[in-house]
């Protein structure tokens, strides 16, 4: 079996059929990570960037993704439409047991594409906030995929996922005190609905965008914040 990272959850992708094979040459493309197990074992193996990959006889296969490739209902690719140039690969690889939920290969492939960033703050007279996790969440299969300053600059867009296909109670621990939270849509409209964001019920592969309200801003923590995501 074959799990492939797609847009906010998982996908699972069989072998192209031997009448389609010459269009895709059998390549998939990965976004941030591909898992590869027969439900006993497996390996993860989480890139940057979205190249191709294909399993064939126990050897994994990773190639140029190419734009404007000819398929059986297009015409040939406009001159130089191809990825020219240098192309730099970068993976790592995570053996585990089960499938990709045991092996937790979303938090793999989140930490390989999503680096850490380092901000060095000058002296300042504030007092500085308890030494705790700016945002924790008690389970592993939810993923923060943004914290944002939200597009009408009144509070803080936070969005979370569900990645395992099951219905999952999640906590949140942060280390501000949030002042208001609202359920949101996509595009932050809100009904106005009052939710508790501290304890919240996730259905399968759902999506929440939350927006909150914070009374103090002036915490060292979230001046970092609001200096990378505003």
């Amino acid at each position: 079996m074959a799990w492939y990272e797609v847009p906010f959850g998982v996908i699972e992708r069989k072998p192209y059929p031997q009448d389609r094979y010459q269009w895709g040459k059998g390549n998939w493309p990965t976004l941030g990570w591909v898992d590869y197990t027969d439900g006993n074992l497996g390996i993860t193996l989480a890139n940057r960037g979205t190249p191709g990959h294909r399993l064939e006889d126990g050897v994994i296969n990773v190639s140029l993704l190419r734009s404007g490739t000819k398929h059986e209902w297009a015409t040939d690719p406009e001159p130089l439409s191809f990825d020219n140039g240098k192309q730099v690969y970068f993976f790592s690889i995570l053996p585990h047991k089960g499938d990709f939920r045991e092996g937790k290969s979303y938090q793999f492939g989140q930490e390989i594409n999503n680096e850490f960033l380092v901000c060095k703050e000058k002296f300042h007279s504030d007092s500085l906030p308890a030494n705790k996790s700016f945002l924790g969440i008690n389970a592993p299969n939810i993923i923060c995929s943004t914290f944002k300053l939200a597009e009408d600059r009144k509070g803080y867009i936070l969005r979370l996922y569900e990645t395992e296909g099951k219905h999952t109670e999640v906590s949140l621990k942060m280390s501000f005190k949030i002042e208001d939270g609202q359920e949101t849509d996509l595009l932050e409209q809100s009904d106005n609905t009052r939710v508790i964001t501290k304890a919240m019920d996730f259905i399968p592969f759902e999506i929440k965008t939350l927006k909150i309200k914070v009374n103090n801003l002036k915490g060292s923590k979230l001046k970092i914040a609001k200096k990378i995501w505003a």
